[in-house]
């Protein structure tokens, strides 16, 4: 048992810091969800009332980013997960098959997260240009193979890398809420319908549906855990990098939303309208020009988006087969 334990510390460079740690929870936070989700939340809360959903999300994830950050510093390993689990059942009974479930399941799991957003990438690119179907599926399979290659470096290059990616995305998410805030309408994104905060049942109930949707993008928060044995000072650095990053995708979030409401009317949000969606349907109640503008900032940045979500997820997956494979192979030593 020692020897996994050896083999699973030394055999990994503690080399991301603070910074890394934040850059590597937001890439993984911020993929397609927000864009995707944001006609739900609206249609489910019933105005621009849906913001209150978005800070709800924001809490559920802080009360389980207690839990995550709690674990995290007390097993800074790789694997997060598969080591909590073998930890919390016992490494030599239940744990041992709780642990192993998890890293099998892992092997379904991920591959399929890693295609489904790669084939969404491909459809993306296809609204910036139009691709046929062997054309798609060359862009999404020739995205997944680069960022493996791109993965294949030392922890300290990928820290690097990551904040670069980190940089492109809250560089393009402001780059979004500024083209939505250059033509902010305040009456048409605070023009709540009569009873929006009458809290009754039917209220809560459109809370807790609406939830469902912010939650999920919130998602990945908990990355880092998966990566304790590369973190540097994990026990300072790993709560302090779940807490920021949750904060910053919070506020980028609630003013990423309240921008789009002060330029598309929410009554105009059908559901299932999303940003990639035809934006014809909302030309009857809005300028052409305000429309093509948030169209194009929030296909680049979904564009973007996608391709380091996938990276984030495999960098994860990766750990967590780490951690496996060196418990297994101890075994034989």
């Amino acid at each position: 048992m020692t020897t996994g334990k050896k083999t699973e510390d030394s055999a990994l460079e503690r080399g991301l810091g603070l910074k890394e740690a934040v850059a590597l929870n937001m890439i993984e936070i911020v993929g397609i969800g927000p864009f995707v989700v944001s006609s739900l939340v609206i249609r489910a809360m019933g105005g621009p009332q849906a913001l209150i959903a978005w800070l709800a999300g924001a809490l559920l994830a802080t009360l389980d980013a207690f839990v995550w950050s709690e674990l995290g510093a007390a097993m800074p390993k790789a694997g997060g997960t598969y080591v909590f689990l073998r930890e919390a059942y016992g490494p030599e009974r239940w744990g041992r098959l709780m642990s192993f479930l998890f890293v099998w399941q892992t092997f379904v799991q991920a591959p399929l997260s890693v295609a489904s957003a790669s084939i969404g990438f491909a459809r993306y690119a296809g609204y910036l240009h139009p691709l046929s179907t062997l054309q798609a599926k060359t862009i999404s399979g020739s995205l997944v193979i680069f960022l493996v290659i791109l993965l294949y470096r030392r922890i300290t290059t990928i820290g690097k890398i990551s904040v670069l990616l980190w940089v492109g995305v809250v560089g393009t998410m402001l780059w979004l809420i500024w083209g939505g805030m250059r033509h902010f309408d305040a009456k048409m994104a605070f023009d709540f319908p009569p009873g929006a905060f009458h809290l009754s049942w039917v209220w809560f109930a459109g809370l807790g549906s609406a939830m469902v949707n912010t939650v999920y993008s919130y998602w990945g928060y908990y990355n880092i855990c998966h990566l304790g044995g590369e973190i540097r000072d994990p026990q300072r650095n790993i709560p302090r990098g779940i807490f920021l990053s949750i904060l910053g995708i919070a506020v980028l979030y609630l003013a990423m939303q309240t921008s789009i409401l002060g330029v598309v009317p929410w009554r105009a949000w059908s559901p299932g309208w999303s940003c990639g969606s035809p934006w014809h349907r909302c030309f009857h109640c809005c300028w052409v020009i305000r429309v093509c503008l948030i169209r194009r900032r929030w296909m680049g940045i979904s564009f973007r988006c996608f391709g380091e979500c996938i990276l984030g997820n495999i960098f994860r997956t990766c750990r967590c087969w780490f951690s496996g494979v060196s418990r297994f192979s101890s075994a034989f030593h």
